[in-house]
């Protein structure tokens, strides 16, 4: 087979690393049994573990860069797998001491997998513009959904482990699957430069390109880069209590607590299509009026849909528009910041836009669910709707001050 046919075997391998690994964004599946006995956890630290490992993750990008510089897709993708199947394997060892069980899990799920995680996301990332620099925008979307679809499997296959075995042992049976990560990080390449597919012609090429230290000293990058934090936190905020929102504002009963493991996966249907959506609107109105879109369409959700979350199908549709906007910050924000910054030094300026992700994340949703308190009322939701969106109105009025820079020109 020529190399460039293989192309879409190494996309494809790693989607499927990806998707694997992405377990901890159904993370609200797994707090329902951590907040029981024998490990009682309150839920501001129940959900601490998948805060730390949101902004572990972003920081780890830059380092992550330099270790595939170094080690190349092969041993990067291979070493991060490893990372990420022995932190799950080692998650298990809550059942022998339950009373250390947030400290395990921050070790592991919130330090260890993050570490896995950030290698094989670059890796997926770089994978994607190598092999298909004529389509960079369609290979970087379709290679991220590998996440976004995993919540939506991986939250029904918890809550089903778990019911049958129980949470450590879950996670064992987990970590034993994860062990193919290595496996499949073996097969990856980057082309030579003979294979490489010819780049398609740009129709518009930036005027002015930023190194990072130029773009921190703009106006604009601090406050796209709020939009960024704050979309994103509030987004993650609700992912991580869709399961509890399930339970605690439609009253399911324990019998129909597999309804409410499904809350993740519905979130995940409209993070899934909003990275395709969202980009696709983004090429035809820009950045900046897309966001705009999607602040909007966070606000209402926030104002009018949530607070009638005590109807099931009501509850499940907003997760879903919400969702769309999660998935769309991260099909968006990419072309933003070429769009403002230029593309010559990409990498380096959106690795410093990904941390606004985990700042965003690792802020709102322990914010959130202290607000919601111990013992959840609706009341409570109402409280961290309410902050939620005061956050969506700030971020709004960032996006409206930020200038509409036209950096392109014809060729």
């Amino acid at each position: 087979m020529p190399e460039i046919k293989k192309r879409w075997l190494y996309l494809a391998l790693a989607w499927i690393m990806l998707f694997l690994n992405g377990y901890v964004y159904a993370w609200s599946v797994i707090r329902v049994p951590l907040e029981r006995p024998p490990y009682n956890m309150p839920p501001v630290e129940s959900v601490l573990p998948s805060s730390i490992s949101a902004i572990l993750t972003s920081v780890l990008m830059l380092p992550s860069a330099v270790i595939l510089n170094r080690l190349g897709p092969k041993k990067t993708a291979s070493l991060g797998g490893l990372l990420a199947a022995l932190s799950c394997i080692l998650s298990s060892t809550i059942a022998l001491m339950p009373d250390k069980a947030l400290w395990i899990l921050i070790l592991t799920c919130g330090i260890g997998n993050p570490a896995g995680m950030s290698l094989m996301y670059i890796t997926a990332l770089r994978l994607a513009e190598q092999w298909f620099t004529e389509k960079i925008g369609f290979a970087t979307g379709t290679v991220l959904t590998g996440l976004g679809i995993s919540a939506f499997v991986m939250g029904p296959f918890i809550y089903t482990l778990y019911s049958a075995y129980g949470l450590a042992n879950a996670f064992l049976l987990l970590g034993i699957l994860l062990l193919v990560l290595p496996f499949l990080g073996n097969f990856l390449r980057f082309p030579l430069q003979t294979a490489k597919p010819q780049e398609a012609r740009s129709m518009h090429k930036p005027q002015i390109e930023y190194s990072w230290k130029e773009m921190i000293r703009s106006r604009e990058f601090y406050l796209s880069w709020a939009i960024y934090a704050i979309g994103a936190g509030a987004g993650m905020s609700i992912n991580l209590n869709a399961t509890q929102m399930a339970i605690n504002l439609v009253k399911l009963t324990e019998e129909s607590m597999i309804i409410a493991a499904f809350a993740p996966s519905v979130f995940s249907i409209g993070n899934c299509a909003g990275r395709f959506i969202m980009g696709f609107l983004c090429d035809r109105i820009g950045p900046r009026y897309t966001i705009l879109i999607m602040q909007i369409m966070q606000f209402l959700c926030l104002a009018l849909l949530f607070p009638s979350g005590t109807v099931l199908w009501i509850l499940y549709a907003a997760l879903i528009l919400y969702g769309l906007t999660y998935g769309g910050y991260l099909s968006v924000m990419p072309t933003l910041t070429r769009y403002y910054f230029g593309s010559k030094y990409y990498p380096q300026n959106y690795a410093i836009y990904f941390i606004a992700i985990g700042v965003g994340n690792s802020i709102l949703p322990p914010l959130a669910t202290s607000i919601i308190g111990p013992k959840p009322t609706y009341e409570g939701y109402l409280k961290s709707f309410n902050i939620l969106e005061i956050l969506i109105l700030i971020g709004i009025v960032f996006c409206i001050l930020v200038k509409e820079k036209k950096y392109l020109k014809d060729n």
